[in-house]
């Protein structure tokens, strides 16, 4: 019998026998992963979801067509704010009554805790540069708290809507990373009190995360139990959701969402706030620093006949670092790089690049130009992409190796030590246009990547911040996009939404462009 024989027998097994009464609990195959849950160190897609339905903040983000905006829905931790006359305090009166999971009652303190432990560089917040006009937050008697700012900032809603932590849980580990990190909640997430309406009953990394109804939450979830298998591979996925073993599967590919939708299940889809890239590392292989170069190379890679040849529907060419969601940011001067394999020929030949012992690859003072390109093995899309990108710049004189890593190994090569030449891999990005340079492209950002450089992007950062509001602040966030889309620290391949399928027992399921499971709470199995 062979293995995967077995492995599929297994799952119909699986199947037959979960308990169909049983509509307090549902299974998630996930083909997201997550290391943890913590909301300072939550930097994947999936973690700050978990992370978001774990520790609300005193507002929620929604999207409109307008953009970003805050609204205090059921898991807001406040019922009101309220800015003073210049926009430099903005004040929170939070809801009473409500308790953390241990039933320590939540205050204006753990608000100004949180907002002191994250201003901390020894925290290593991951989106510490979005807080750096944000003076001081106080915590008043009269259940309010009062965010002061430097000066007036148009993100200042977005500032306060990070996840709030629990005081009296970590205030003893607080006094620096190190003893932060010690903390035995960090590591396994059921030892820290929650606010929100699940609690982690189970948490092992890479196989298997179950969150459970926290019955102290002020808004009481519908489900009892919700299982998150990580399931890396979609072909297991899709036999897992076909055969009954598993509720939903995400992501699930465009092709196979059209049929399970002619199965009877149904489908929901997040907005393209999601881009594949390849990011070219100078400081591993010096002629990835020369943006000719990059130039070059972007215009060797053939995006519309590789969107094409895989049947990515939904798939658009890639322009530049904000997806079409942010469509005021939109610069008419920004297009995706067109393929023009002459045109790329022509730069490196001008760049001293030429294969000049008649080999196919071009070399330049005895080195030749070839290198080693890093992607996920656990997604399909992405090697099969790699492996056109690899034939396409083959043809221009370029010999590309692909090595493929397991998911945990090739984040901590690219996205942590950054120990690679070059690496396929892709972005979901935060709904303020502030994201882009607070999180990816500065310096001294943990995800930059390329460690990508530019005095004209750093000259207009700091007037986008200083900005009265986000739509005085839009047309310097529009040059900061286009000046990194013109220098190419990445070659920006596609823009696209991602896709959950599940069965139609499913109720309450709202996936869009905040996520696949931010309403969480609401979703009940019939």
């Amino acid at each position: 019998m062979t293995r995967s024989f077995l492995a599929i027998a297994t799952l119909l097994t699986l199947a037959c026998d979960r308990p169909d009464v049983d509509r307090g609990m549902i299974v998630i195959a996930s083909g997201f992963n997550a290391s943890t849950v913590f909301p300072p160190y939550a930097g994947s897609t999936f973690e700050a979801e978990l992370a978001a339905i774990l520790y609300p903040g005193l507002v929620s983000g929604a999207w409109t067509d307008d953009g970003l905006g805050f609204v205090m829905d059921d898991l807001a931790l406040s019922e009101s704010w309220e800015f003073n006359a210049d926009s430099t305090q903005l004040s929170f009166r939070l809801r009473e009554g409500l308790v953390w999971s241990d039933g320590e009652p939540i205050g204006p303190a753990d608000v100004a805790f949180t907002y002191d432990l994250l201003r901390r560089p020894e925290t290593g917040f991951i989106n510490a540069g979005l807080l750096q006009h944000l003076d001081s937050v106080i915590a008043l008697d009269d259940g309010r708290v009062s965010f002061y700012f430097a000066r007036q900032d148009p993100r200042a809603l977005y500032v306060a809507a990070q996840e709030i932590l629990p005081r009296h849980a970590l205030y003893e580990y607080a006094a620096d990373s190190t003893a932060l990190l010690a903390h035995p909640g960090l590591t396994d997430p059921t030892r820290l009190p929650v606010s929100g309406p699940f609690r982690v009953a189970e948490w092992r990394p890479g196989e298997v995360i179950v969150l459970e109804a926290n019955p102290r939450a002020r808004v009481p979830a519908r489900l009892r139990r919700v299982v998150f298998r990580i399931v890396i591979e979609e072909t297991t996925r899709l036999i897992e959701l076909r055969s009954g073993a598993v509720d939903l599967a995400v992501p699930v590919s465009s092709e196979q969402a059209g049929e399970l939708r002619n199965a009877g299940f149904r489908t929901g889809k997040t907005g393209p706030r999601f881009y594949d890239f390849i990011a070219w590392n100078g400081q591993r292989l010096e002629a990835f620093a020369d943006p000719e170069i990059r130039r070059a190379l972007s215009y060797g890679i053939d995006r519309a006949r590789i969107i094409e040849g895989l049947e990515l529907d939904d798939y658009q060419p890639a322009a530049g670092p904000y997806p079409p969601l942010f469509a005021r940011l939109a610069s008419p001067d920004v297009r995706p790089d067109p393929y023009l394999p002459d045109s790329a020929g022509a730069i490196l030949d001008a760049r001293g690049w030429r294969d000049t012992d008649g080999d196919g690859v071009r070399d330049k003072n005895g080195r030749a130009f070839r290198f080693t390109l890093l992607t996920s093995a656990g997604r399909p899309i992405r090697i099969a992409a790699a492996e056109i990108i690899q034939s396409e710049l083959e043809k221009i004189g370029i010999d590309v190796t692909i090595e493929l890593l397991e998911h945990s190994t090739f984040n901590d090569r690219a996205f942590q030590r950054h120990d690679y030449a070059a690496a396929l891999a892709g972005w979901r990005i935060g709904l303020d246009p502030s994201f882009l340079v607070g999180h990816l492209w500065p310096n001294t950002a943990g995800w930059n990547l390329t460690r990508y450089q530019s005095a004209a992007l750093d000259s207009i950062i700091p007037r986008a911040l200083a900005a009265g509001s986000q739509r005085a602040a839009a047309p310097y966030w529009r040059a900061a996009g286009a000046t990194i889309a013109r220098d190419r620290p990445y070659a920006f391949l596609w823009y696209y939404g991602e896709t959950a399928a599940y069965t139609d027992r499913l109720e309450g399921v709202r996936i869009d462009m905040v996520g696949f499971f931010h309403n969480l709470h609401e979703w009940s199995r019939q």
